[in-house]
């Protein structure tokens, strides 16, 4: 397990390397967690991030004390805090007038700030239930997405008044503009749709169908994509707004949250709150380039065009991981079948067997590239993997027909089926002794399996 450090700065803030037992994270010696202030609530995670990479700044939202942090990018410095009304939700910045737009859902409210003088100079009551906020810079006009009914509100930041309510889809999260074209994609979670409004007119022009609950949106203004995350499919939608279709959806991590994009790489960024990584794609193939651990329950994410760093905000770690996307070392996921569950290493063959739970199938890997060499066919439903080196044999549980499937690793071939308990789950070898155990959950007993006879003993 890599071991955790803690080195302190001059501003007294701690940057915690906070590595954890996720093997991942033991390749990312370029991930640092900034910790902000030691005073903070122990459930004071950070709930939404920004940058402004004009003044090169981090501007970042805490729920619980009810602040927004104001962090040097470059020394990874607290600058500023700045107190807020009652539980910031989102945050928006226009970067040429240097002015924050925070979100606040439970008292139906948004705050203005002026990040030059680090003050409120307004807040104004908006829709129910306020979530996501988008800047138009060219019109210096805000847009909120009220979850609770059904609108979005225009709010002039010049003037600091509402200047129209839109109705939209059903429990609107999120809104992003696309500053060139003038149009606003608004996310709705219980619809299943996207409403795109032409910010100019405050009009409806299209409602999209997307996947199912869609949340946070993100927009390239160059190639004029959408990309809208789908929490509970742990996908993402890429929309034309050209042509106001789905051109694909793209598997990324356990429940995506925040999403942005970097318009200079071309790439998007994803983080994926319950398995604690951000997830980058390659907008341009539209393939993930790779993987990166994160701090927990990653929640937002940002990152700065032109030096390609990458701030998220973790929510439960009460830090923000500060990632430098040039430098850091992906992880590749390797494509196997659906649901994999169990899988077990043959040392000396240099490869792995992966149980694919929803398929029936067993993907044989070789290592060290990861690349998929076979897809064998079992039993339904298979769950644990086990490997004998010594007699060149996979044993496979299958939980539903209560069996165990031995495979060949010289021939890739089932040679058998042997019926076990009630409910098998794990599988162990000796093979020394030329003997394997397996755990069968629902009758609370072992089996016991002779490998050289391939039976139950």
């Amino acid at each position: 397990m890599c071991q955790g450090k803690n080195l302190s700065s001059k501003s007294g803030i701690t940057f915690e390397f906070n590595f954890t037992n996720r093997l991942l994270i033991c390749f990312l010696p370029l991930l640092i967690l900034l910790t902000g202030k030691v005073s903070a609530s122990q459930d004071d995670g950070y709930e939404a991030v920004a940058i402004n990479s004009v003044t090169n700044q981090v501007i970042a939202a805490r729920e619980e004390s009810n602040e927004l942090e104001i962090i040097d990018l470059a020394s990874q410095n607290s600058i500023a805090t700045i107190t807020l009304a009652e539980e910031p939700a989102r945050l928006a910045v226009n970067e040429n007038t240097n002015v924050a737009v925070v979100s606040h859902e439970k008292i139906d409210s948004i705050s203005i700030i002026d990040l030059t003088t680090n003050t409120v100079t307004a807040t104004l009551v908006v829709g129910k239930d306020p979530q996501g906020v988008a800047i138009d810079p060219s019109n210096n006009i805000a847009i909120v997405a009220n979850e609770k009914d059904d609108t979005v509100t225009f709010v002039s930041l010049t003037s600091k008044t509402v200047i129209a309510t839109v109705p939209v889809g059903q429990n609107p999260k999120d809104v992003a503009v696309n500053a060139s074209t003038g149009i606003a994609v608004v996310s709705n979670e219980k619809s299943d749709t996207v409403t795109l409004i032409n910010v100019n007119s405050r009009t409806v022009i299209a409602t999209i169908a997307v996947a199912q609950k869609p949340g946070r949106v993100a927009i390239n203004a160059q190639t004029n994509l959408a990309l809208v995350t789908h929490e509970k499919l742990n996908s993402i939608s890429v929309i034309n707004l050209a042509t106001q279709t789905v051109q694909t959806t793209l598997a990324v991590g356990d429940a995506p949250h925040g999403v942005a994009i970097n318009p200079t790489s071309n790439q998007a960024l994803v983080v994926n709150e319950k398995d604690d990584s951000l997830t980058v794609i390659n907008l341009a193939d539209m393939t993930i380039s790779g993987i990166l651990a994160t701090g927990q329950n990653p929640v937002d994410v940002a990152v700065h065009p032109g030096s390609n760093i990458v701030v998220v905000a973790n929510e439960k770690s009460q830090a923000l991981s500060i990632i430098d996307l040039d430098t850091a070392v992906f992880t590749v996921p390797t494509p196997v079948g659906k649901d994999p569950q169990g899988v077990a290493i043959h040392p000396g063959l240099n490869i792995a067997a992966v149980a694919n739970k929803k398929d029936d199938t067993i993907s044989i890997l070789s290592l060290p590239t990861g690349s998929t060499t076979i897809t064998i066919p079992v039993s339904k439903d298979p769950q644990g993997v086990a490997i004998d080196p010594q007699r060149n044999l996979a044993l496979i549980t299958h939980k539903k027909n209560d069996a165990v499937t031995f495979i060949d690793m010289n021939s890739m071939q089932v040679t058998a089926v042997l019926t076990v308990g009630n409910d098998p789950q794990g599988v162990a070898v000796h093979p020394g002794r030329g003997l394997a155990v397996v755990a069968n959950k629902k009758d609370d007993s072992v089996s016991v399996i002779d490998l050289e006879t391939q039976a139950v003993i």
